[in-house]
């Protein structure tokens, strides 16, 4: 057995100054003092022996069994069940506790020798190290309270975990805790670091003993440059639009456009770094002048984009604009422009107005809802006779303009037909296209009226006769020209003196009627 030896083997005040001033190793350069640096957090898996696996063992000649407690993630060189997390230490009245946490690592058993490591990957950071910018620090906290010999090893290896070159802590021996660092320069080409605890018997000739505690590897590099996304436009991040019209259509479309802002951002970030932006919104109804709402920019680099608003509904809209994770609130009051109603003319059985082939008709609409918009006047009427408008059709030039509420058509054609009509309001010197009102026309072709009748009437030689002062008995018929079954003829009307300025008789169909 080892010969005991007391705790204080090193004087108090000669173990005051070793903790001051001899606990550091091997710090390489002072390229890191010259520029800001990032500093990794721990690198080592289990660094304070707090994780493990529970198990049992029989030494080999034995049956008695033995609990055991083996460190997760490192390799026991000599797996013989003296490599263990423990929570404390007794030997010869002295005892030993974990410097910080629940456990440490033990290294006790019978051999001249044990140790236990752990390869740490370190090719994420390649570069920097393959250019010289890399620093590794190693610390950890060693005991021995039998008088053996403890140490920390740190190695820079290959990628094939050839080693390049290896630093140490020296051999320690000493009764209570004490804290090692080895600080080096990586060296080129390293991709794994290994590290080790290291236990050796100093004296006696049947077990030794070792403990470490808290190991600690850290990478130290310089800060990588930075882009940094600074919005010029708006400069308070909040666009706020004004007054826009609801947009029902290519007028009001192309009002809320001309308001547009331009929204303006830059790379305000170190030199030689790129920024990767992406554009996202709230709404679809926030508009822009590119579908390219993503991409790149370099270190000063600006970027400017229009946007504007189409609302599909009134009232205030608010949204936001997210450039990267920069909000821009968007805000915008919608106003609906002034519509009309058609208060001229009472739809047919068909819910069409009817009017009969080349004849004319005088269509007349009304506002029923007036303007909205702060400030807009009046600017007249438009009128369009089409199959069809689509919205983005909607516009002051497509229209026949006319500052009347009255128009006359006539339709040369027999069938359906539509005419469009729409109140015009000025804002901010631009014409608007009101709500459009849309007018369904039938068309018909006129029946063909015969005057011989079909019944008893005053009729002789082709012609009706009658007597002064008597009554004379009328009847027309006609015959429908449009081969639709849902026409019939319901009255005929008789104009005697042939003016058309008044009509003295009406005669329903298949009835005669009489005129004294």
């Amino acid at each position: 057995m080892k010969k005991n030896q007391g705790l204080g083997k090193v004087g108090w005040k000669l173990q005051l100054v070793v903790l001051v001033v001899g606990v550091i190793l091997g710090l390489g350069g002072d390229w890191a003092g010259a520029t800001e640096t990032i500093t990794t957090e721990n690198l080592l898996k289990n660094p304070g022996a707090e994780e493990y696996d529970y198990g049992t063992y029989t030494p080999a000649g034995t049956t008695t069994v033995y609990g055991e407690y083996i460190p997760k993630y490192w390799t026991d060189k000599n797996k013989n069940h003296e490599f263990r997390s423990r929570t404390e230490l007794n030997y010869d009245g002295r005892k030993l506790i974990p410097n910080n946490g629940t456990y440490f690592f033990g290294m006790n058993g019978d051999n001249i020798n044990n140790y236990a490591y752990q390869y740490v990957d370190v090719s994420t950071y390649a570069t920097d190290i393959d250019e010289g910018n890399g620093t590794a620090t190693f610390s950890g906290w060693l005991a021995e309270i039998i008088n053996d010999k403890v140490k920390l090893i740190m190695a820079f290896c290959r990628q094939d975990k050839t080693e390049i070159e290896r630093h140490n802590t020296g051999f320690q021996d000493h009764d209570d805790w004490k804290q090692y660092t080895i600080i080096k320069q990586i060296p080129k080409d390293t991709r794994f670091i290994y590290i080790e605890m290291l236990g050796e018997r100093n004296e006696g000739q049947n077990c030794y003993a070792g403990e470490f505690d808290d190991l600690n590897l850290t990478l130290t590099y310089p800060k990588p440059p930075a882009s940094k996304l600074e919005v010029i436009e708006p400069a308070d991040k909040n666009l706020n639009f004004g007054d826009m019209y609801l947009a029902g259509n290519g007028s009001t479309k192309e009002y809320n456009k001309a308001r547009k802002k331009t929204l303006k951002f830059k790379n305000a970030g170190d030199a030689g770094t790129t920024l990767n932006w992406k554009i996202t919104t709230s709404s679809n109804e926030i508009k822009f002048s590119t579908e390219d709402l993503s991409g790149d920019l370099s270190a000063g680099q600006g970027k400017g984009i229009d946007v504007w608003v189409e609302n599909l509904g009134s009232g205030n809209f608010t949204g936001w604009i997210k450039i990267n994770d920069v909000t821009i609130n968007v805000s915008a009051p919608v106003y609906d422009p002034a519509e009309l109603s058609l208060p001229s003319w009472q739809l047919g059985t068909n819910d069409k107005v009817n009017v009969g082939k080349n004849q004319s008709i005088s269509l007349y609409v009304s506002v029923s809802k007036g303007i909205s918009y702060p400030g807009a006047k009046a600017a007249g009427y438009g009128w369009k006779k089409a199959a069809s408008l689509t919205p983005d059709e909607i516009t002051v030039n497509n229209f026949d303009s006319t500052t009347g509420w009255v128009k006359q058509y006539t339709f040369s054609e027999s069938g359906n037909h539509t005419v469009y009509a729409a109140s015009f309001e000025t804002a901010n010197d631009k014409k608007i296209v009101g709500k459009l009102l849309e007018i369904p026309i039938r068309a018909w072709n006129l029946p063909e009226v015969s005057n011989t009748p079909t019944g008893t009437t005053s009729w002789k030689n082709d012609k009706y006769v009658g007597v002064k002062g008597s009554s004379v008995t009328l009847q027309s018929t006609g015959v429908t020209k449009n081969n639709d079954s849902s026409e019939s003829i319901a009255k005929f009307i008789w104009d005697l003196n042939n003016d058309w300025s008044n009509t003295e008789l009406t005669q329903t169909a298949g009835q005669s009627a009489s005129k004294s």
